[in-house]
């Protein structure tokens, strides 16, 4: 008898639906084999599911199993099938009945049959919601991360006995309510009236999301003007919410109410600043102190600056020694000198940042 079940998983940062699919045979040796690329971890849960299924109460006779799990391009690696493994497991030996597609099941298994919590579930739940799915199963303990999904129905459950009673209808569990998500907005800080042509030019990239580039001597305050950005910055939407938090999800297990903001700094390596630019969706993402960045780096910039998800505020000084502009202390850089330091910064990435603002210090002077 075949059965099969939808769940999905995390592969690097991005969320997989995924199927499994169950074939129980009356003839061949019994045991019970993986296919589609099963990592360590799904491969080593076989036990734990027998054992789970058994102290359940469910009698399984001992036959040939095998299960597949697709798409067969990626690796599956993760504790939070196991569920849907057994679900289709019990669907092959026809002690439930066979799953819909618009099911989706989502928690680890423990040996005496309860359901653990899994990280990711909001995305995962996401994932399948775009997939078609419109019943998600969830571990009971997780109940938060299913609030916020207005057009689905979330049933928490506690156990594998629990899922299967609800699933023959022996069991009746209420699902999730709908929650409207808690959305909080930072009040915005005065600046001083040093700072009132650049608050200016801020709030016009503000409302275009366009890019900005800062530079001008140090000091000036051109760092203070990024930590001032964020409270500029709209609250965000119930789907703005939604994506930012989706990503979120992937990394940590609490909830965004606001807009992130990511600050990537030149030490930081290639995988820091792709997670923290994929944190930063329609958010604020500050490179600060872009010309200490490699340029390898500077050059990635040229994608990110083309994403219109991405609002990218960038700060650097504006020659070598950084006094270039200064109305108050003299610059000592040659021409050679001051065009070799702007040669790191390629033309084709200065001019996609939509606003060059200089920051200098004609108000800061004595």
């Amino acid at each position: 008898m075949i059965s099969h079940t939808h769940s999905a998983i995390l592969s690097k940062t991005s969320c997989i639906p995924v199927r499994v699919d169950v074939d129980v045979q009356s003839h061949g040796l019994p045991f019970t084999t993986y296919s589609g690329l099963a990592g360590k971890i799904i491969t080593e849960s076989k036990e734990r599911i027998r054992s789970a299924l058994r102290n359940s109460g469910f009698v399984l006779p001992a036959r040939k199993t095998g299960i597949h799990f697709s798409p067969s391009a990626c690796i599956k690696n993760s504790s939070a099938l196991d569920l849907a493994v057994a679900v289709g497991i019990l669907g092959a030996y026809q002690i439930i009945p066979q799953q819909s597609d618009d099911r989706a099941f989502f928690g680890e298994l423990r040996v005496d049959g309860s359901i653990a919590p899994i990280p990711h579930l909001f995305a995962l739940i996401h994932a399948e919601l775009q997939r078609g799915a419109r019943t998600i199963i969830i571990p009971a303990s997780q109940k938060e991360c299913g609030v916020h999904f207005k057009n689905a129905q979330v049933i928490p459950v506690s156990t594998i006995q629990d899922c299967a009673r609800w699933l023959t209808h022996n069991l009746s569990i209420t699902p999730i309510p709908y929650v409207h998500p808690k959305i909080a907005h930072e009040s915005q800080r005065s600046l001083s009236s040093a700072h009132l042509f650049e608050q200016r030019a801020l709030e016009i990239a503000i409302r275009g999301k366009h890019s900005v580039l800062l530079y001008g001597p140090p000091g000036t305050g051109k760092s203070f003007l990024t930590q001032y950005l964020p409270t500029m910055l709209p609250p965000l939407t119930v789907q703005e919410w939604m994506d930012v938090n989706v990503v979120h999800a992937r990394y940590s297990n609490d909830f965004l109410e606001k807009r992130p903001v990511s600050i990537c700094l030149p030490t930081h390596t290639a995988s820091d600043i792709k997670r923290l630019v994929d944190q930063s969706i329609s958010g604020l993402c500050i490179f600060d102190e872009l010309h200490d960045f490699s340029f390898a780096h500077i050059l990635n910039l040229k994608q990110l600056l083309e994403d219109p998800r991405l609002f990218i505020v960038a700060t650097l000084n504006a020659c070598p020694c950084g006094n270039a502009f200064s109305e108050s202390v003299p610059c000592v850089c040659s021409r050679n000198a001051i065009a070799n330091y702007w040669k790191k910064i390629p033309a084709s990435i200065r001019d996609r940042f939509s606003l060059h603002l200089l920051v200098n210090d004609r108000y800061h002077c004595d």
